[in-house]
């Protein structure tokens, strides 16, 4: 049997010679360090602890306190109506009211009327809807010059399905003359729409009974 002797090149790959002198190359096998691959093994594993308990104390959350979780959306829409009224109310007797829901500049004995408002709405939880309203001429005509009312807070959804009543009140078309009397537009009958919008999208209107000045 022949004998082999060795040794490694500058390259670093082992060398063999046999006994007629004929000289092998073994390149040297290269393997990943075990260290790498424990870590790499190591941070994948953590992610995916890490994502597990974000989703498992997500849950949780929303099990504990189920007002937190967010809207489904299953349903959008909403819908408006005027349950009753407490007609010739001026402003300041408004302000006494306990549960008013607006705040608008007037004098405090311009006269109006108070109309509880229902709203009903889906799909909107935790966000903005807002309420405007405007008056009206019997014949559909919305009255110019008026001045109209928006409020960004009134029905505030805090469920999927939500029900709200507001009191809101609306002053009476007429101006006040130089003695500071009111002088209502008598023969000028009018009504007043309601409209709920979500940013720039109308939800739901609903229009008011029509009153009657006289003249």
């Amino acid at each position: 049997m022949g004998s082999q002797t060795g040794g490694i090149t500058a390259q670093g790959d082992r060398t063999s010679t046999s006994k007629d002198r004929r000289t092998t190359i073994q390149p040297e096998q290269t393997a990943e360090p075990r260290g790498v691959r424990i870590s790499v093994t190591a941070l994948v594993t953590l992610v995916g602890a890490l994502l597990a308990a974000s989703i498992s104390g997500t849950s949780l959350t929303f099990a504990l306190v189920p007002g937190l979780r967010p809207d489904p959306k299953e349903n959008v829409g909403a819908e408006l109506a005027v349950l009753a009224l407490d007609t010739n109310v001026d402003y300041s007797d408004y302000n006494l009211r306990p549960g008013r829901h607006i705040d608008v500049e007037a004098r405090p004995d311009h006269p109006g009327n108070i109309f509880y408002l229902r709203a009903h709405i889906e799909g909107f939880k935790r966000e903005s809807v807002r309420l405007k309203w405007f008056t009206y001429n019997p014949n559909g005509e919305r009255q110019r010059g008026g001045k109209e009312a928006t409020e960004e807070s009134i029905f505030e959804p805090d469920a999927p399905i939500n029900t709200q009543v507001a009191q809101i009140w609306v002053r009476e078309p007429g101006t006040f003359d130089q003695y500071g009397e009111w002088k209502s537009r008598e023969g000028k009958n009018y009504f007043i729409r309601f409209e709920l919008y979500s940013g720039d999208v109308l939800l739901a209107f609903k229009d008011s009974p029509t009153f009657d000045l006289g003249g």
